[in-house]
């Protein structure tokens, strides 16, 4: 059942759009069996939620890395608190149960040094232009030839995640293959 038909996924707080659920969703549907997703930011798990149902739908063996600290945002203090854990949790009950979604309760950079490996990265993490540039930076890298990332918040009302993304892209000459709302997609061409 797609993001879009079902209620559970419209009662999950967050700002990603119906649009963008539904792109996320199609690319873990996409990701090959025993393929691996990780979400850098997950808040209460909208996106998680969206992610998930496209691994669980794709009927194959995948799993979803879910990465946030949960200690709020450096921008906003209190805004981010770690009771968000629970409605995370709560909201994603099901998928934590069957094993497609792993909770990971840490920064971007102590996920990383786990290898991972993954085939479709979605970026929502800190919106400070050093932990964005960060996040392109070594997820790339850990980022499998041939597969997706999808940047949050490209576009629009967050110009630090717009000015790293511009800043790694022409670092490393590479073209946004497609935007889809505020998400930003590139994809690692095999050499």
């Amino acid at each position: 059942m797609r993001p879009s038909k079902s209620a559970a996924f419209h009662q999950i707080d967050g700002w990603l759009s119906i649009e963008e659920a539904e792109a996320l969703y199609d690319a873990a549907v996409a990701v090959p069996e025993c393929g691996r997703v990780v979400e850098i930011g997950s808040f209460k798990g909208r996106s998680t939620y969206a992610l998930a149902l496209g691994c669980k739908d794709s009927g194959v063996a995948k799993v979803v890395y879910s990465v946030d600290p949960f200690t709020g945002n450096p921008n906003e203090p209190g805004f981010f608190p770690a009771e968000f854990k629970a409605d995370h949790d709560r909201n994603l009950d099901q998928f934590l149960k069957e094993g497609i979604v792993v909770s990971c309760v840490m920064s971007s950079a102590g996920a990383v040094l786990h290898n991972h490996k993954p085939n479709l990265v979605f970026i929502d993490g800190s919106h400070v232009y050093e932990d964005v540039l960060f996040d392109l930076t070594a997820w790339w890298r850990e980022l499998v030839p041939e597969g997706r990332m999808a940047v949050h918040d490209s576009l629009g009302t967050h110009p630090t995640v717009a000015d790293a993304l511009r800043d790694f892209t022409k670092a490393n000459n590479l073209q946004v293959e497609l935007v889809t709302g505020s998400i930003s997609w590139l994809r690692k061409v095999s050499k």
